[in-house]
């Protein structure tokens, strides 16, 4: 089992690299930028082994928590596009400091259910089912081609990677046109 670290020696480590998806880059829909520097990270044996887990997503440009990034449709739209184009963030994005969690919530279906007269709402992610399979499979492709780990390990290791990382429901309150989370559902 991998040893917890904290997050400023996560930070302090050369293998972490930041991917900075900025305002700019998604009102203009451009990502060959961004596209290039993933595509690096994965075109060799011994980067694909180096980044793994290694690469944090800075996404500071659209908020603090996960409910303003997710309710940012540009962003969302944003995100999806260029996992279609580099599919491997599981494989790649840390679970130190909240990467693959935004991840996960930004690449799926936000559902918002009203409770107590609208004053309330409840927040859940669902990532469809076809998506979460091209993701996986990609993941999985990756570590086969370039042989970094048994595929047994790396099926159980990715599982666990992904439960406890996936994005947990949230309460909002409304008030004033403003969202305020309330309290995290566990």
């Amino acid at each position: 089992m991998k040893k917890a670290i904290s997050t400023k020696r996560f930070f302090q480590d050369s293998r972490v690299q930041t991917i900075r998806i900025n305002k700019i880059d998604v009102e203009k829909h451009e990502m060959s930028n961004i596209f290039e520097q993933l595509s690096k990270k994965s075109d060799t044996e011994a980067r694909c082994e180096l980044y793994a887990g290694n690469m944090s997503l800075d996404l500071s440009d659209f908020g603090e928590d996960i409910d303003s990034l997710t309710c940012d449709y540009k962003l969302t739209s944003y995100i999806k596009k260029l996992s279609d184009l580099w599919p491997y963030f599981f494989h790649f994005l840390s679970t130190e400091d909240g990467s693959l969690s935004n991840y996960i919530a930004l690449v799926s279906e936000k559902v918002e259910v009203s409770i107590k007269s609208n004053e309330y709402m409840t927040v859940y992610f669902n990532l469809n089912h076809d998506a979460f399979v091209h993701l996986i499979s990609s993941s999985f492709s990756l570590a086969e081609a370039t042989g970094l780990i048994s595929m047994d390990n790396y099926v159980s290791s990715l599982c666990e990677k992904l439960k406890v990382n996936y994005p947990k429901p949230y309460l909002v309150k409304f008030t004033e046109n403003c969202r305020t989370i309330v309290e995290r559902i566990d």
